[in-house]
């Protein structure tokens, strides 16, 4: 009895810690409080501890500010879209923290509502289908997914432009970090790769060397192929995508991507470089999970389209059925006894 006492106060002050710094205090942060533990108790969020509640509240509110509002009715709003994420965690078996510090980022973005929503089942759905969880990109990958959304928006996008375009940036950074995965790079290498790459295919220099470079490998017709000539003489890609670029290259040369890691690495003073190592090692482990035939741009396509796939029905059916189960034999999930004392 003491220990679950002690584990409850611990909970508590947590809590109480997160409320703080989002501006609740008095009876605003009784009413929180109690709305948090009705809901560990005997409402949406039964299957989770109090502690695991407290822990994931306090770490996407100081990371993202996600419980902070201008009003008490905003503030509420705020916390009942929280409760509701936790609900989500709790479903897919994920940790309840990391679900709400990348939903926090992705608000912070500017993706809300059933766009928020959806991109998170997104992500679920591939981190079932590989090998990286939210957990592992909130903690180990978050800046370099930042990063690759940076890339991927600009000060001309209007809000529905940019909403869309860091649904897709997360969508396809996501992807590659799971592909990248099963070839065995680390997620923070993977996407680090990734959103170095991004800047390359715009930058000016670096599409230059790549088409002196195919040229001087004697591969003219996929120069052409990938490149169009500006009013200045200059080469630019026509598809600046780093993905499309990845897999059009691996493609180009019938599928050897070592032959494309070496056209793109330092070859003398005549062929300089044209990607870093960390860059040639994401194609090469991209390309080594193709398969039939297959291209890069497929194994990514078919790994966002796992995640597209994943809706509410996976949700109901990984979680919420086994909720009701325990409810018929009279138990919870495990740590339900101690969260409610």
């Amino acid at each position: 009895i003491q220990d679950a006492r002690e584990r409850r106060a611990g909970a508590e002050h947590t809590i109480n810690a997160a409320l703080y710094q989002a501006g609740v205090s008095g009876a605003e942060g009784s009413t929180m409080r109690d709305r948090l533990q009705r809901e560990v108790s005997s409402g949406s969020l039964r299957g989770l501890t109090l502690a695991q509640v407290g822990e994931g509240l306090s770490a996407a509110q100081t990371q993202f500010s996600v419980l902070s509002g201008r009003t008490e009715g905003e503030r509420a709003g705020n916390l009942d879209r929280q409760i509701e994420l936790m609900g989500l965690a709790r479903n897919t078996y994920q940790s309840p923290g990391e679900v709400l510090r990348v939903a926090g980022m992705l608000n912070q973005q500017g993706i809300r509502g059933a766009d928020q929503r959806s991109t998170l089942m997104s992500l679920t759905g591939m981190a079932q289908a590989g090998s990286i969880e939210l957990s592992t990109l909130s903690s180990a990958a978050l800046g370099p997914l930042m990063a690759n959304i940076a890339r991927s928006t600009n000060n001309s996008m209007n809000a529905d432009q940019r909403s869309a375009a860091v649904r897709a940036a997360v969508s396809e950074t996501m992807a590659v970090g799971e592909i990248g995965g099963a070839a065995g790079l680390t997620p923070r290498d993977s996407l680090n790769a990734l959103s170095k790459m991004r800047t390359s295919v715009t930058n000016d220099r670096t599409q230059e060397k790549l088409y002196a470079r195919l040229r001087g490998a004697h591969r003219e017709d996929l120069a052409a192929q990938l490149f169009e000539t500006d009013a200045a003489g200059g080469h630019r890609l026509k598809n600046q995508n780093a993905v499309g670029l990845m897999s059009s290259l691996v493609s180009g040369f019938g599928g050897d991507a070592n032959a494309v890691t070496n056209l793109l690495g330092a070859g003398g003073s005549a062929a300089p470089m044209v990607l870093d190592a960390q860059q040639r090692r994401l194609i090469t482990a991209m390309a080594s999970q193709t398969e039939g035939g297959g291209t890069i741009a497929q194994k990514v396509a078919g790994m966002q389209a796992i995640g597209g796939r994943f809706g509410e029905a996976d949700r109901i059916a990984v979680g919420q059925r086994e909720v009701v189960a325990q409810r018929r034999l009279g138990r919870g999930f495990v740590g339900v006894a101690d969260s409610a004392g």
